[in-house]
């Protein structure tokens, strides 16, 4: 299940596409392992290239690398959540119109209200289905 949540982010000039895919570099925050690591691998195997943090404050640290086109981030981790981290990395210059897809198993009302007030782009629940995670990526990506 996914849920647009209502605001499209033009990534011009940010990052570097192929003329063919429209690749982009993602950040992946999720302090489960195996779910970085499958991550990864759905995500290099669609062409994009992937970094990835524990947690938001290692998310945080990894904000200064160039060109990161779109946050993936869980809700619920340790030490930085995932709406403290989204919130913080909307602080920056360079992140404000930064797409931003949840992926969690989180789905109380108030979480999905303050996402929508965070301006994150998409809701996915997890377990996140390849076809729908690298669809909705493409689609945000091509904006």
């Amino acid at each position: 299940m996914s849920a647009n949540l209502g605001r499209r982010r033009c990534l011009a000039g940010r990052g570097a596409y192929t003329q063919a895919g429209m690749v982009g570099h993602l950040l992946v925050v999720d302090d489960a392992a195996p779910i970085r690591t499958r991550l990864r691998q759905i995500l290099e195997e669609a062409g994009y290239r992937v970094s990835e943090a524990e947690n938001g404050a290692v998310a945080l640290d990894l904000l200064d690398e160039p060109g990161i086109d779109m946050l993936l981030v869980d809700v619920n981790m340790p030490v930085v959540g995932g709406l403290e981290f989204i919130e913080r990395a909307r602080q920056q210059p360079d992140y404000r119109d930064t797409p931003i897809f949840v992926l969690t198993a989180e789905s109380r009302p108030e979480v999905v209200q303050r996402c929508r007030e965070l301006g994150v782009t998409a809701w996915l629940v997890k377990p996140i289905k390849p076809e729908v995670l690298l669809r909705g990526l493409a689609r945000v990506l091509a904006a």
